[in-house]
């Protein structure tokens, strides 16, 4: 689409009071959405300027909530904002004059306005949906409304944000601007809201995506059906009519405006734009049925450790720590998310004197499993050996506890908890160690390969990890608590084993207000493994409830209960993307 110079005019007025880049920006691990804005004509009634946005996670952030006025230099408009919960619409604040009503000291300079009539809330926000509504107070005009993101929780986040509103051509087109941050690439989902919307029949949409402030054209389109990888886009994500608008593009951090206008010919109407995160479908793991719970017949379920090896008759082996000395083995032709398609091969197997069983991998012929210090290795078929297991090593577990192993080019990697987590029983960090036997002579690589607190502290403590390689690019899965917030599962990402993992999202979090399933409160101790069958990966997890309903025989846990569940990778791959580094 051509680009008046007066259009131009305003999109750099818009942008420069809402990009101040370098003067604001939150702690960030890997790439993400910090700030998304549309300007708009902001009307009464229909006209009016409605931000929807998600806050994802389990925690909550601080966030301000902008509308520019008169401060915008394009109208006489003087802006209010009511921000409201979605869907029920309960009302949480409003506002008409950003320095009354906040705690103007806490607000980064960045991030004032520069009228004292345009409207600002700066809030605290438990992760949810919510809308904000930019209104005029007198005369209409031209404004903007924009969320920023001041600080998150670290498993939370701006995921979304969508603006309704008039949309027509010139001045008075629709313009989201959208900061992305951190290292790596983001891949975004605009959508242009047209026919689809339900409010005007007759307009078409058009989104051009372009950066700023060089103006330089990435992307557009008028009708997301036509889109070249319309096939990649998510099944949630695709837009209800086939003239409206949508892109779906991986962009590097940096700034970048996303501009929507009715079609030639179309005709002007009530139209919304939205910018979404597409979080990495390795960060994102799916319950394949309600409830999936691989047994509750043995009591007491936790750590379990899979291996997969598809040479044998019984491809698929699965340790289940149970009680001292005692662990359950397990064993299936083709994979199951239910223990009533395994065989229990063994509710009496013996392994060392452990109440439970960190993580382990098999290495030329001979299995290694590690708990508390001790490496205990055997070699020979998994159903013959019940009590022939040997401590042949050990492992600093003092500054490196409840692991998860990884075997690479001739070298074991552990990853485990370091630091003093007191609120738990975790660490603060992840500590890396390498050795060439997997049995002793460890070297310190890093204590803080994973570090949940950069900003120093103990808000979050972090634990039994698992290691992947998948498509070329390593993830860590591992427990993180903090106070308040049991046990969930969480991703990061490296492209070296060497380098430090960097946080991306949670991949599993409990279901708290599900009271009658069994991870209404945490779920922990997640062992990761390819199933070529399903084309996916599965993590086997630990899951508690713990109001003890559903009940069961858990004489050494009363008032609630722990049983192993399993996950399924969002996506898709082959055989040849994974590498769990667990059988070699």
């Amino acid at each position: 689409m051509h680009l008046y110079l007066s259009q131009f005019f305003y999109r750099f007025s818009l942008l420069a009071l809402l990009f101040v880049l370098g003067g604001f920006s939150p702690t960030v691990y890997s790439a993400k959405l910090i700030n998304i804005s549309a300007r708009s004509l902001s009307g009464t009634s229909l006209e009016s300027a409605i931000a929807g946005f998600i806050i994802e996670g389990t925690g909550s952030c601080d966030v301000m909530i902008r509308g520019f006025g008169k401060g915008l230099g394009l109208s006489n408009l003087n802006s209010q904002l009511l921000l409201q919960t979605y869907p029920n619409g309960n009302i949480l604040k409003t506002n008409q004059s950003w320095q009354i009503g906040n705690d103007v000291n806490s607000i980064p300079q960045a991030l004032h306005l520069p009228d004292p009539s345009d409207a600002g809330i700066y809030v605290r926000l438990q992760a949810g949906a919510y809308t904000a509504t930019m209104t005029p107070e007198g005369e209409t005009g031209i404004g903007l409304i924009g969320v920023d993101e001041v600080s998150c929780d670290i498993d939370t986040k701006l995921i979304n944000i969508s603006t309704r509103a008039k949309d027509k051509t010139g001045a008075e087109a629709i313009i989201a601007g959208f900061i992305i941050t951190g290292s790596g690439t983001l891949k975004v989902m605009i959508r242009g809201f047209g026919k689809g919307i339900g409010l005007s029949p007759c307009l078409n949409t058009k989104i051009q995506v372009q950066k700023f402030p060089s103006g330089e054209e990435i992307a557009s389109n008028d009708n997301w059906g036509n889109a070249t990888n319309a096939s990649e886009i998510p099944t949630n994500f695709k837009l209800p009519d086939a003239t409206d608008a949508g892109l779906l593009i991986e962009l590097p951090a940096g700034a970048y405006t996303a501009t929507m206008t009715p079609e030639a010919g179309s005709c002007d109407g009530i139209g919304l734009i939205g910018v979404d995160a597409i979080q990495s479908g390795w960060s994102k793991w799916y319950r394949p049925v309600d409830n999936p719970v691989f047994t509750t017949d043995y009591g007491n379920n936790h750590d379990s450790i899979i291996f997969f090896e598809p040479d044998l008759e019984y491809p698929y082996h699965l340790i289940v720590s149970h009680e001292p000395n005692i662990a359950n083995l397990w064993r299936a032709k083709t994979f199951s998310w239910s223990s009533s398609d395994w065989e229990l091969v063994s509710d009496n197997y013996q392994i060392a004197n452990q109440y439970e069983f960190d993580d382990g991998v098999k290495v030329d012929g001979t299995y290694y499993i590690f708990e508390e210090g001790e490496v205990y290795t055997y070699s020979g078929a998994l159903e013959d050996g019940s009590g022939l297991w040997v401590k042949a090593g050990s492992f600093p577990y003092e500054s490196c506890n409840d692991i998860g192993v990884y075997y690479e080019d001739g070298v074991f990697h552990i990853f485990g908890e370091y630091g003093y987590f007191p609120h738990g029983p975790d660490g603060i960090s992840l500590s890396h160690y390498v050795s060439a036997t997997g049995l002793g002579d460890w070297t310190l690589v890093d204590t803080k390969a994973v570090d949940p607190n950069p900003d120093g502290g103990s808000t979050f403590g972090v634990g039994d990890p698992t290691i992947a390689k998948i498509d070329g690019t390593y993830y860590i899965y591992s427990d993180l608590e903090s106070v308040g917030h049991p046990y969930r599962v969480i991703a990061w990402q490296s492209s070296n084993l060497y380098s430090k993992f960097e946080y991306i999202d949670v991949a599993i979090a409990p279901r708290s207000d599900q009271v009658d399933d069994w991870d209404n409160y945490r779920v922990q101790d997640c062992d990761i493994a390819f199933v070529p069958e399903l084309s996916r990966s599965i993590m086997t997890c630990n899951m508690m409830d713990v109001d003890g309903n559903p009940g069961g025989n858990f004489p050494t846990l009363p008032g609630f209960s722990r049983v192993i569940g399993v996950f399924y990778s969002d996506r898709t791959l082959t055989m040849d993307m994974f590498e769990s580094g667990a059988v070699h």
